[in-house]
């Protein structure tokens, strides 16, 4: 908990060299833990080669955060809101709810793997919408609109991805933006893992 302490305090510093001080920090420290999730595409529908390509390498970033041991350190310290009146993981805390992002148990694949099984397709879609994709909790496949992914930056391409996974674990949220929806479980954890995947890979494409 103290190297998290550390780097979230250098990471709120407006000083390039703090920033560089706290990525210093984060790859000597964070990663000396062996870590064993993997991210697997059970189907991947990118229309053309090279969308695929790009999906593929997002796929293998959301794996590389998802085995960053500072990640899980910055993932302990969320106050995760339940926005639904139904939710059954309201009751959970968040260190389980942690350990079940973790252990990938997805409700087509009942097994606690530490795999997140990826359905992934692209939608053909030109013009922006506020919606990047989406992928409902009761079916496997997540939806990517090819606007998006062809004009999205790598670290927002893992973020989403993150997103629209967990709810295959059981995570949701209402559809309509409200106050604390950004603290919802699969956007919490996306953002999370889009602001790790963008310190590994700054604005890259």
């Amino acid at each position: 908990m103290v190297i998290g302490s550390v780097y979230d305090y250098f990471t709120t510093m407006k000083s390039e060299p703090l920033l560089f001080l706290a990525m210093l920090v984060h790859f000597s420290f964070c990663n000396l833990q062996a870590q064993s999730f993997k991210v697997e595409a059970d189907s991947l529908y990118g229309i053309r080669t090279e969308r695929e390509t790009k999906m593929r390498r997002a796929l293998s970033v959301f794996e590389e955060v998802m085995n960053d041991s500072c990640f899980w350190v910055s993932m302990d310290s969320m106050e995760y809101v339940f926005d639904l009146a139904n939710d059954t993981n309201r009751h959970m805390s968040t260190k389980q709810i942690n350990q079940k992002l973790y252990m990938g148990n997805e409700w087509y694949k009942k097994e606690n793997d530490s795999t997140a099984n990826v359905y992934w397709v692209l939608k053909e879609r030109t013009w922006h919408s506020l919606a990047v994709g989406y992928g409902y909790p009761s079916q496997k496949v997540i939806h990517t609109y090819s606007w998006f992914l062809d004009k999205s930056d790598l670290a927002s391409l893992v973020g989403h991805i993150a997103h629209e996974w967990s709810h295959k674990l059981g995570f949701d949220h209402q559809f309509n933006p409200h106050p604390g929806r950004e603290q919802t479980v699969p956007y919490a954890f996306g953002n999370k893992v889009k602001e790790f995947a963008d310190m590994r890979y700054p604005a890259n494409k």
